[in-house]
């Protein structure tokens, strides 16, 4: 991940090492940027097992916002800054397992799932400007599907 200033010069990488890092968003604030990465020593062995980072702009400090065994993506950060939505399940080593919405604080606390009885896997989580609702994307029959869903 590197920052550009908006006027224009030399870019600055924060990240370091052979890692895919993926979907940066700016937090509110702009004092850190949160993307998905696997940074495990067998990245390459597991595949889908990804987190969600945050890390500091000014101080390049690191800081790993989930951690299980399974894929952490797409995140999304709320208008006011204070959280996070993304998408990725558990995972059980099937081959199809759909993908859930989450939300947390952007401290990495208050984790919950969104939506446990929708039985489609969800994609792209938005904000909406006022921060109450989240859209996403899902599959259904072939269609993709526009949805919200409030807190």
């Amino acid at each position: 991940v590197f920052v550009v200033p908006a006027e224009g010069g030399a870019a600055r990488q924060l990240t370091e090492g052979d890692w895919d890092h993926d979907d940066p968003q700016w937090t509110a604030d702009g004092s850190e940027i949160v993307f998905t990465a696997n940074r495990r020593p067998d990245a390459e062995f597991r595949p889908l097992d990804t987190d969600l980072y945050a890390i500091g702009v000014a101080d390049g400090r690191l800081r790993r916002l989930t951690d299980r065994d399974g894929p952490d993506a797409s995140p999304a950060l709320s208008p006011d800054g204070r959280h996070i939505a993304w998408i990725g399940f558990d995972d059980r080593l099937r081959g199809y397992q759909r993908t859930r919405l989450y939300v947390m604080n952007l401290d990495g606390s208050g984790r919950r799932e969104l939506l446990a009885d929708l039985d489609r896997g969800i994609q792209r989580p938005a904000w909406t400007a006022d921060g109450q609702r989240i859209v996403f994307l899902y599959g259904d029959l072939g269609r993709t599907r526009l949805a919200e869903v409030d807190l």
